[in-house]
């Protein structure tokens, strides 16, 4: 057999192969989409049970159902707690503004401080 002969019938088996391997790619790529379609209309259907569990209207005995309202309560509580202080988030503002101006008449001083003793290094001199 001639060296292009087998060149040419392993091009076509590469060839074959990479077929194969675009296909599996595009299943593969299909099955993750619907994947997410099934976990979106999950998710759809918690967002419309989870107001229901919460107010009692819905009763459910299974404790992993209690066991994540309890985890969404404590997150949702921490969540207004974040939120809730605006007064502390406007303290810290104004620390921030006041340490700044704090630092600002800080280097002023230095800065006066630097022009007085009339250092020609510190005034772009030599020396």
């Amino acid at each position: 057999m001639s060296f292009f002969r087998r060149a040419k019938e392993a091009t076509g088996d590469l060839a074959t192969a990479i077929k194969r391997q675009v296909q599996r790619g595009r299943v593969e790529l299909e099955v993750r989409r619907l994947e997410s379609k099934v976990n979106s209309e999950k998710n759809t259907i918690g967002q419309l049970l989870f107001p229901l569990i919460e107010a009692g209207t819905l009763q459910v005995d299974l404790p992993e159902v209690h066991d994540h309202m309890k985890t969404i309560g404590e997150l949702l509580g921490e969540i207004a707690q974040r939120r809730a202080p605006e007064g502390v988030l406007t303290s810290m503002a104004n620390i921030d503004a006041n340490a700044t101006s704090k630092a600002s008449a800080d280097q002023s001083a230095k800065d006066a401080s630097a022009n007085e003793s009339k250092s020609p290094a510190e005034q772009g001199g030599q020396g």
